[in-house]
């Protein structure tokens, strides 16, 4: 299992983010995200292409925020996926926000342990061996 320490106080983890470039940097883990989400300027050097549109609620919105959702492979520690990520337009992603969010569909596939200190990711196949 790897464990990082909290970072500001909040679970932070190192990212890569594969698209027509590679990016390494590091992702707010937010379990009330039902999404991945990225800062426009990744959506633009990553070069994703929108899959689809979806209203999505969040950053304190009452109303559903039409967003482009597109695929894109993300690895945190050898744990590398494809899943979907939601492309805030730039006039709707406040400035307050991290610039990368690790949402709930991929946090879903791994046992996450948050104890205030640190934040620890195993993958779900390994642990249920132990079981």
């Amino acid at each position: 299992m790897k464990c990082w320490n909290y970072r500001r106080g909040s679970p932070w983890i190192p990212v890569t983010l594969f698209g027509e470039t590679i990016i390494e940097d590091w992702a707010f883990v937010d379990t009330g995200a039902g999404y991945c989400v990225l800062h426009p300027e990744f959506i633009d050097v990553l070069k994703l292409k929108p899959e689809r549109e979806e209203g999505l609620h969040g950053f304190g919105s009452k109303e559903a925020v039409k967003t482009e959702i597109a695929s894109l492979e993300i690895e945190v520690n050898d744990f590398r996926d494809t899943v979907e990520v939601a492309c805030i337009d730039a006039k709707c992603y406040s400035e307050k926000l991290p610039e990368i969010i690790i949402g709930r569909n991929f946090l879903n596939k791994y046992f996450i342990t948050l104890n205030g200190e640190e934040i620890c990711i195993e993958r779900k196949e390994i642990k249920e061996k132990f079981i």
